[in-house]
């Protein structure tokens, strides 16, 4: 497979991925739709193949602004925007949801096609100042047409569409399960598929080459969307008893010039204290566990805990509220590998080890009992 080309990223503007996929889209547009044009308009010629290729373009700006909408809303209830993609089915912006709540995911998920439906109201203002029969109008009219069709479609009631995604929100507004709204828009999606799988079984339609290809595309991508929401969020819900609170360590902090029996003592008071050693307000570094019993017990006194400290990379802190994919995508995405957790009535410190094994756990044990 071909690598995705990083096409721009402007300020604060996301950053834009074109798929090798597209491109295959863009060719396949230029040679079949070029034909086709050349075909029914033949006083075209040649003409039919730009045009061909000015409305791949167009309808690649098109899904970009589609794309941009979703990210503009986005951000406005301040959602990271970590990128978006156009691929060979169009395209999927990438964002971390702070706080996502029913209301917000839905106004996020129908800012695209209401895009597409304003871009395919333009295009119909812009046709009445186009002459009839003139290559302009004629690109116009396949890019209008395209929008309204891109923005009707994506309004469909079913994941992964946009309109399924609104769904998904509102039945999670109602019932306040946000299983239920993705279970439930699931299906839809899958009812979509039906219906345009039956939708060529019409008595007296016989659909051409194209059209059915076209068909297996959509039925598939509605099919594996479909899945994939079902399966991101059953990882949602395996992920959303971890709390940062429940999973930091009992901090204690000792001065480089401490002793080792010091560091002992508080060791045999509780294995899981995290002894961070630090020198005013400068952290550095943690007790090295293996190298404090190797300290020989007459030394234990005489000798500092600086000589078993072995460095670690401190972050900022968290909160001890943080849970579930927010805990994990902060602790992938924060620098270093130690982070005080605020909000506890004592000191404590989480780990990034502590984090990963408690989603592993997670993880294995929902697959386990998945398959009981």
């Amino acid at each position: 497979m071909a690598p995705d080309r990083r096409v721009g990223r402007g300020g604060r503007a996301p950053v834009v991925r074109v798929s090798g996929s597209w491109f295959l889209l863009t060719g396949l547009i230029v040679i079949g739709y070029g034909g086709y044009l050349h075909q029914r308009l033949p006083w075209l010629g040649a003409r039919a193949y730009l045009a061909a290729l000015a409305f791949a373009v167009l309808l690649g700006l098109s899904v970009l602004v589609h794309e941009l909408a979703h990210a503009g809303a986005a951000r406005a209830f301040g959602w990271q925007v970590r990128e978006i993609r156009l691929t060979l089915m169009g395209g999927h912006t990438a964002f971390d949801a702070a706080r996502e709540a029913p209301g917000r995911s839905a106004l996020v998920s129908l800012a695209g096609p209401a895009a597409n439906l304003v871009l395919a109201l333009l295009g119909a203002i812009l046709l009445r100042s186009l002459e009839p029969g003139g290559l302009p109008r004629l690109v116009v009219e396949l890019v209008t047409t395209a929008n309204l069709l891109v923005g009707a479609f994506n309004l469909l009631p079913g994941l992964p569409l946009d309109g399924g995604h609104a769904v998904a929100a509102l039945i999670w507004r109602i019932s306040g399960s946000r299983r239920a709204g993705v279970r439930t828009a699931a299906v839809l999606g899958g009812l979509v598929a039906a219906a345009l799988v039956a939708r060529l079984l019409l008595p007296g339609r016989v659909p051409g080459v194209t059209e059915l290809a076209v068909t297996v595309l959509l039925v598939l991508f509605l099919l594996d969307g479909a899945r994939r929401a079902v399966l991101a969020q059953r990882t949602r819900d395996r992920l959303a008893p971890l709390r940062a609170g429940d999973l930091a360590r009992p901090l204690r902090v000792l001065d480089p010039r401490d002793p080792v029996s010091r560091a002992l003592r508080l060791r045999e008071e509780d294995p899981a204290f995290v002894l961070v050693i630090a020198a005013g307000a400068e952290a550095l570094g943690v007790v090295d566990v293996q190298a404090l019993g190797r300290v020989a017990e007459a030394g234990a006194v005489s000798t500092p805990v600086e000589a078993v400290l072995r460095r670690a990379p401190f972050g900022p802190a968290v909160a001890a509220d943080l849970a579930g994919e927010e805990l994990v995508r902060t602790a992938q995405e924060l620098p270093g590998g130690w982070w005080p957790v605020t909000g506890l009535p004592a000191p404590a410190i989480l780990a990034e080890e502590d984090v990963r094994r408690a989603v592993t756990a997670a993880l294995a044990a929902g697959s386990r009992s998945r398959g009981a």
